[in-house]
């Protein structure tokens, strides 16, 4: 409780400095900067503590988007698990990468639901045009194509390929 009326003075502190220009304020992690970048896309805001009040708006999300944006785009691949998915307004579905478990937001057409609803679930290969951090961090990709790689169980066991590659000796 004693740590309420700090924390709320630093996120609208925040808030200010952002709305000023592209500065990562104290205490604002990507995520927080993320979410923060969400609910001013969302409408504008006025936040108040004490006399003066903190537009949360247009300006705050693009000073947000400098700091965090994209930075390089290329093509390629995302391999993950596809674990979230919503159609409603642009369609997107979510993959966590199989390396560092990161959620890559991945933006797909109509034409590929199917494909989508397919690999729910499982483990998927997202290929297209991929957004990057500076630090090679992958934040989205335009899909143009979804395989689904078959579950764990369906693959033969070690067994079940001993002598595979046995010369007939």
């Amino acid at each position: 409780m004693a740590l309420i009326p700090s924390t709320v003075e630093n996120v609208v502190k925040g808030i200010r400095t952002i709305s000023r220009h592209a500065q990562r304020p104290p205490y604002f992690s990507d995520v927080a900067l993320e979410e923060t970048k969400a609910l001013a896309n969302l409408a504008s805001i006025s936040l108040k503590n004490g006399a003066n009040p903190t537009a949360l708006n247009r300006r705050v999300a693009e000073h947000i988007e400098e700091l965090i944006g994209p930075k390089i785009t290329n093509v390629g691949t995302v391999v993950g698990k596809l674990e979230g998915l919503t159609i409603h307004g642009r369609k997107v579905f979510f993959v966590y990468e199989q390396l560092t478990n990161r959620r890559v937001r991945c933006f797909f057409p109509d034409s590929m639901l199917p494909n989508a609803l397919a690999g729910f679930g499982g483990r998927i290969a997202v290929y297209g045009t991929i957004r990057s951090r500076a630090t090679g961090e992958k934040l989205s990709v335009d899909v143009e194509e979804i395989e689904s790689y078959p579950p764990d169980s369906a693959l033969p066991t070690a067994e079940d390929v001993r002598g595979i590659l046995n010369d007939g000796n």
